[in-house]
């Protein structure tokens, strides 16, 4: 142990760096940090989270006892011991004073949590995520402790890298690894999905996007012939420009197509598929994330050519549902 004399109140606490960061010489002092709630399954001690650090240390013995929302300054200097609770070194810290009590005992309340599956930090799980995550392949950083792909909020210590919009990669790892992989990381974003409240979505691409929806039949009759037929109807998705022109190294599209008339449609029977041949995908191939959700009414897709981007226009997808025929009192014609 480091013993420094003071007239100030002295506590020495070993505690323990809870993010993948080694340091080779003496840290600086006078630091700031809350004792919060890590949250962990594991049977781990308190930690004080350091805010303009953005690290976790986990207290691992104390002569002077403290609660959950008390805030502590303190110096501290490099250890080279480790517990199970540790994913890199252990720190040892002479603690000045207690500031204040009362405060937040919440990790997430002071750090950039990350909710598994929202890449895009909107609160939501869904298709935008997936189209931010196909556009970041092969990132890493430090794992998440204690990493759950469940959906609730988790500490996980800063990676190096941001996107365009300034969002930590970490945000990408939806596993909690502490990898960027397409086929690991979209499986928490298909588990959470809730649905989007974006009817459509471009990325990139140098002018304004317009998705066009054309049905294959304009009005479908019902009579006595084919009363109790199962009716097919076509219905194709078609992404230009604003102006029915090209697009320009566009990223991917996201949209959500909803049907408020579920009672005409055969149950399950309306689903989506990707046009193979479309512009977006071109050589290199294409990434794409599908969910029919018959209970909301509603089909969420996004497709995406990766960070390669592709230039054009045409018909990206389509659809079959079968309307049911047996139609009740008056209403004898479907539009």
């Amino acid at each position: 142990m480091i013993e420094r004399m003071s007239n100030k109140l002295r506590v020495i606490l070993s505690i323990v760096l809870l993010a993948a960061i080694h340091f080779n010489v003496a840290l600086a002092s006078g630091h700031l940090g809350y004792c919060v709630d890590y949250g962990a399954s594991q049977d781990c001690n308190k930690v004080i989270y350091i805010p303009d650090l953005g690290m976790a240390f986990e207290v691992s013995s104390s002569n002077v006892d403290f609660n959950f929302g008390d805030a502590l300054l303190f110096e501290y200097e490099l250890l080279n011991y480790s517990s199970y609770c540790v994913l890199q070194s252990q720190i040892e810290i002479v603690v000045e004073s207690i500031v204040s009590s009362g405060n937040s005992p919440k990790i997430c309340d002071y750090s950039d949590c990350v909710l598994p599956g929202d890449v895009n930090l909107d609160g939501q799980v869904n298709q935008y995520d997936f189209l931010d995550l196909t556009l970041k392949p092969n990132y890493s950083g430090s794992p998440r402790p204690f990493a759950s792909s469940s959906m609730y909020n988790q500490y996980s210590g800063d990676w190096e890298d941001v996107n365009n919009e300034g969002i930590n990669l970490k945000h990408y790892d939806s596993d909690g690894n502490g990898s960027v992989d397409l086929g690991e990381d979209a499986l928490p974003i298909y588990n959470n999905f809730t649905p989007s409240l974006t009817d459509f979505g471009v990325y990139g691409g140098s002018n304004s996007a317009k998705l066009t929806l054309e049905f294959s039949e304009d009005t479908i009759h019902v009579n006595e012939d084919n009363l109790w037929d199962d009716l097919t109807v076509g219905l194709s998705y078609t992404l230009t420009d604003a102006y029915g022109g090209e697009l320009t190294d566009i990223k991917g599209v996201a949209f959500k197509l909803s049907y408020t008339h579920s009672e005409f449609i055969q149950p399950h029977s309306l689903d989506i598929q990707a046009e193979e041949s479309s512009f977006l995908f071109g050589d290199e191939g294409h990434n794409k994330f599908i969910v029919n959700n018959y209970a909301y009414k509603t089909i969420d897709i996004a497709l995406s050519t990766g960070s390669s981007g592709a230039s054009g226009s045409g018909r990206i997808a389509a659809s079959d549902f079968v309307i049911i025929a047996e139609i009740i009192g008056a209403r004898s014609e479907v539009t």
